[in-house]
């Protein structure tokens, strides 16, 4: 008996063999290979995410020359609208700019009279009356020049007056515009925050 227990039949080895092997395989798969595949697929998962991060980068360095252009494009529009829509705070240069305008032309200022500043829903602008006396040519240069004048200026009223023995004269009512306090600053600041989401 004591032979038998310690010989074992070669049927007892395999079935040994066989369970160990069951055994063996049964804790590599519970604690190798479902922890490795847990791992994997939480990888997976985040190299997922990560491209989806890099196609959106991507895209948007795509998109890069477009917006620079577009930004571009703004910035011109934008110096431009300021030169039309000065700030209140600009009303010295544009008047300087206005009396610099009309020395060019041969004509006398006869009148010139000034409002104050009305606020309107969407600008804010002051008024002017104005005599010129000069020649006919002289005048509706000037005129027409004024209609030209880079900043905003609304004519109102024109009227040719022509006395005897006196020069042509020439009164226009015209206002000029300006942006309304602020609105600068509110155009800016929108800029700036379309340009930060990018």
């Amino acid at each position: 008996m004591n032979k038998r227990r310690q010989s074992l039949t070669t049927r007892e080895k395999a079935l040994l063999l066989v369970a160990l092997a069951a055994v063996l395989g049964f804790l590599g798969w519970k604690f190798v290979f479902i922890p490795v595949q847990g791992q994997i697929n939480q990888l997976q998962a985040e190299k997922d995410l990560l491209q989806a991060e890099v196609d959106r980068l991507e895209e948007k360095i795509s998109r890069k020359a477009a917006l620079e252009k577009e930004w571009r494009e703004m910035e011109g529009e934008r110096e431009r609208l300021s030169i039309v829509l000065p700030a209140q705070d600009q009303l010295p240069l544009v008047l300087g700019n206005l009396e610099e305008l009309i020395g060019r032309y041969p004509v006398k200022l006869s009148l010139l009279r000034t409002g104050e500043f009305t606020d309107q829903p969407d600008y804010s602008g002051i008024s002017f009356r104005s005599g010129f006396e000069g020649e006919d040519g002289s005048l509706l240069s000037l005129f027409e020049e004024l209609e030209r004048f880079p900043h905003l200026l609304i004519a109102e009223e024109a009227a040719w007056k022509r006395e005897e023995g006196k020069s042509p004269n020439l009164e226009v009512v015209f206002n000029l515009v300006f942006q309304e306090e602020g609105e600068g600053e509110k155009q800016e600041e929108t800029e700036e925050g379309k340009q930060e989401e990018e």
